[in-house]
């Protein structure tokens, strides 16, 4: 009974009213409490009943999402040595800078972290919010998801790191430089994805002195709400209790955005659930500098291809890190699935038991359409004589 979906929903309805109806030095504890508690009835752990105790997952593969639907028993992996999953990708181009209303085309830089800093740092810019980004083609979409992160009222002091891999890529990176000052990136090897995705945490977390670092996917919408909800929320915490301000904001829900393949273009809900249930989404992470400077920067294992998103997770929970989750209707993250390759396919989602899909066309639409810029609404909801359409 303890085990069973209901027993979570019910803890999860408690954290949702803890979050809202008491003050946040009393429901931040009880909401980690039930958490902990949750843990150890589905992991089989011995509770810690300190309300400030975290545990750290039992393995993080069990976190990953699969393409094929996962075993009951999850088989332990080695973690591997620690210069291995911290390595970094050398560059295979030029690296793009914004400074001011310009940017440096090509800037001489190596993988040495002491180097990268010492190069970054005379022109290191200051911002609310940068939000990192590994990428291979997919333009038309990434260009979308940049425009509405810095098309509300919060994208004054929004930036971009990227990490493309093809020349491609490179031009992509300069044009939207040039056209918003606000993007800078690089290039480099696609594989392992992990490496890459690491390689662009630290160029971010060198170049950028900002308040928060977001991670997206280049298919991944935040919405100019969202932005907005967390940038609000960052600044009450800190000025109301900044020692017991979370380290990270995130979700476990979020909006499919489907019109690829035979699918007709649909809205899903999903959320992890069972023993993934406080797993946050990969999109829409919002580590604080914080966070980072405890971290040392270190959210990805660079020898990984798969389950990228439980190495950053794991680690602030094994440092006692504070978490807090975001509400679709705080917010929405927009996944969409087009005609592109992708690490987890619509089809993928349909076959793991561990995610909760549910229809949401009714009440998606409208929230998308008060969440989003006018023209990224648009752009996913352009109505043709055949119903609506992806791309323009």
């Amino acid at each position: 009974m303890l085990k069973s979906p209901m027993f979570f929903s019910v803890l999860k309805k408690c954290a949702w009213l803890f979050e809202r109806f008491l003050p946040a030095c009393w429901y931040r504890p009880l909401y980690r409490w039930c958490r902990d508690f949750y843990d150890s009835v589905i992991m089989g752990q011995t509770p810690d009943m300190s309300p400030c105790c975290y545990h750290t997952p039992p393995d993080a593969e069990a976190y990953s999402l699969h393409e094929t639907v996962p075993s009951p028993e999850v088989v332990p992996v080695p973690r591997p040595d620690h210069a291995v999953a911290r390595a970094l990708a050398a560059p295979t181009g030029p690296m793009v800078l914004c400074e001011g209303t310009l940017f440096t085309p090509e800037v001489p830089f190596g993988i040495d972290r002491v180097r990268i800093k010492a190069l970054l740092k005379p022109v290191r810019t200051r911002c609310e919010l940068v939000i990192c980004c590994a990428f291979k083609g997919r333009h038309d979409i990434l260009e979308r998801v940049i425009h509405e992160s810095l098309a509300g009222r919060s994208g004054q002091g929004v930036r971009w790191m990227l990490a493309g891999s093809t020349e491609e890529d490179v031009q992509f990176i300069k044009m939207v430089a040039a056209r918003t000052n606000k993007v800078a990136g690089f290039v480099c090897d696609n594989a392992p994805l992990g490496r890459k995705w690491q390689t662009c945490v630290e160029y971010a977390y060198h170049y950028y002195d900002a308040k928060l670092y977001a991670i997206t996917g280049s298919d991944d919408i935040l919405s100019g709400k969202l932005l907005e909800y967390v940038l609000g929320k960052y600044a009450s915490n800190m000025a109301l209790l900044s020692e017991f301000a979370p380290d990270l904001y995130c979700a476990n829900e979020w909006i499919v955005y489907s019109a690829a393949g035979r699918y007709d273009p649909m809205l899903l809900r999903c959320a992890y659930k069972y023993e993934t249930a406080f797993q946050p989404l990969g999109a829409g992470r919002f580590y604080s500098r914080r966070c980072l400077d405890k971290l040392d920067a270190h959210l990805f294992d660079s020898s990984r291809v798969r389950g990228l998103d439980t190495y950053g997770f794991a680690a602030l929970k094994a440092m006692g890190g504070r978490i807090e989750y975001y509400a679709v209707e705080d917010g929405p993250i927009v996944s969409v699935k087009g005609a592109w390759e992708q690490l987890n396919s619509l089809d993928a989602f349909f076959k793991v038991e561990t995610l909760s899909l549910n229809e949401f066309s009714f009440k998606g639409y409208p929230l998308l359409k008060e969440s989003l810029h006018g023209t990224t609404f648009k752009y996913l909801f352009k109505p043709t004589n055949l119903g609506f359409q992806l791309f323009d």
